[in-house]
């Protein structure tokens, strides 16, 4: 199956599941984060086909990696699904190139990594702020993200973002 959001080269069902786990970030306002946050373990538990990827998301999420933990609200939820997103995304370009996750890329590669694309929210990632050097590479993945990428992201431009495109009510935009 093809996603029309996903684009012809994509990987389908993942950045369907993707699409998924944002959608239900935004939309189900009604419902309590940490229960939006049980769901999509859930749903990677269970429908996630690679099972080294199952393995890895699975990992974080029970290790509280980016703080799932703390989630409290439907705005700290979907800014929490938007790094591991992006985080994901970069450590899989990483492992396809056998590099170290993000110590490997200039700041422009990681730009071009990272969703949402420079023209689909121009605001989300300053760039600038990419391409300073991140530290030592004995770093772990995820602290390499957090200090190099996360400090980028534009968090209100990001919220404005997901909201805009993937809510559907006025309650979630």
């Amino acid at each position: 199956a093809q996603w029309l959001e996903c684009g012809l080269a994509s990987s389908g069902f993942p950045c369907g599941l993707w699409l998924l786990f944002h959608l239900l970030s935004v939309e189900c306002v009604a419902v309590p984060a940490e229960r939006v946050l049980g769901s999509i373990r859930a749903a990677v538990a269970e429908l996630f086909l690679c099972l080294d990827c199952r393995a890895h998301f699975l990992a974080l999420f029970d290790d509280c990696g980016f703080d799932w933990c703390h989630v409290r609200s439907h705005a700290s939820l979907q800014l929490w699904l938007f790094h591991v997103h992006n985080f994901v995304t970069l450590r899989v370009r990483a492992e396809q190139r056998s590099q170290d996750v993000v110590a490997s890329l200039s700041g422009a590669q990681t730009r071009d990594l990272l969703w949402p694309s420079a023209s689909a929210c121009p605001l989300c990632f300053n760039s600038t702020a990419l391409t300073s050097p991140g530290p030592d590479a004995v770093l772990g993945a995820v602290a390499m993200y957090r200090s190099r990428v996360q400090p980028a992201a534009n968090e209100a431009a990001v919220l404005s973002f997901l909201r805009l495109h993937y809510g559907s009510s006025p309650t979630t935009r």
